[in-house]
């Protein structure tokens, strides 16, 4: 029987398969066990020292972006600051207001004094288009 059967047998907990080995085999799975155990708690700390790593660095990564995310709030704040300088009372913003209807009304009517003129002048180039044709014809 091979070291290899000594160690499952140990594993099962099959004690009468484990008399039946002799006592080297015994030693050799316990020494091989060990060795084993060793290997594995000492890997199992090298993942545990790269898992803390990878944690501290992915804090660092979030500080940072915490820390950019303000800054980045901090200069979108910076750039509208001139709205929140002005202050208005509620008087003057009803007189703004007012103001703003006036010339908004004011706009219009230039609006459709521009109409009304690009309208005549519509009709007299139609007019003048009418007279060119009939002295051509002529």
């Amino acid at each position: 029987m091979s070291v290899g059967d000594v160690l499952e047998a140990g594993k099962t907990g099959t004690h009468k398969d484990v008399i039946d080995f002799d006592q080297d085999q015994i030693v050799i799975a316990g020494l091989l066990s060990q060795n084993i155990t060793k290997k594995l708690t000492e890997e199992n700390k090298q993942l545990l020292i790269q898992s803390f790593e990878q944690m501290q660095k992915v804090e660092e990564f979030n500080d940072c972006l915490k820390h950019s995310n303000k800054e980045s709030k901090a200069q979108k704040s910076r750039k509208l600051d001139f709205l929140n300088e002005v202050e208005y009372s509620d008087v003057d913003k009803e007189r703004t207001i007012k103001e703003l209807r006036a010339a908004h009304a004011e706009t219009i009517q230039e609006l459709q004094k521009t109409r009304n003129l690009l309208d005549i002048e519509s009709k007299i180039n139609k007019d003048y288009k009418v007279e060119v044709e009939e002295v051509l014809r002529k």
